[in-house]
């Protein structure tokens, strides 16, 4: 029994320092709910807005937009943001939390958008939700809109 235990001991040891594949990394998958925000924020600079809010949103996600009804869906915030050029809409987060459950979470930040009449400063807050393979879509998102620059 007394070599029985040692020998346990350095085989666990052993099999917890083996290599493992490392997972592979797909946006917003094994990242926090702010880092996720991060990666969305400049995925938005690279491509279309409308293409970035295309891979962080899901059937049930919800976008409050300051005038107007709700838009739902996927397919309704993508074809809201259609034309958008990359780098159109920039935002920085700030900061957020997750809830203990870890299938939940909010992010905050600062928002600019680029428009042909002037750029258009604000906030914002994202709610997100963890899915079953780990990702964190958006749930809600929600922005204030800033008064137009006279």
């Amino acid at each position: 029994m007394k070599r029985f235990l040692p020998s346990l001991l350095a085989m666990l040891v052993a099999a917890g320092c083996a290599s493992k594949p490392k997972p592979k990394l797909i946006p917003g998958a094994l990242l926090t709910p702010l880092e996720a925000d991060r990666e969305f924020s400049r995925l938005a600079m690279q491509i279309p807005p409308a293409e970035a809010f295309a891979r962080y949103t899901d059937p049930r996600s919800v976008q409050l937009v300051p005038v107007g009804p709700p838009i739902v869906g996927r397919d309704a915030i993508q074809a809201g943001m259609q034309g958008m050029p990359p780098g159109t809409l920039e935002w920085r987060p700030q900061g957020g939390e997750t809830a203990m459950s870890g299938e939940l979470a909010w992010t905050w930040g600062d928002y600019l958008l680029h428009a042909p009449g002037g750029d258009r400063a604000g906030k914002y807050l994202s709610i997100w939700h963890r899915t079953p393979d780990g990702h964190w879509m958006l749930a809600v998102d929600m922005g204030n809109l800033a008064p137009q620059p006279r």
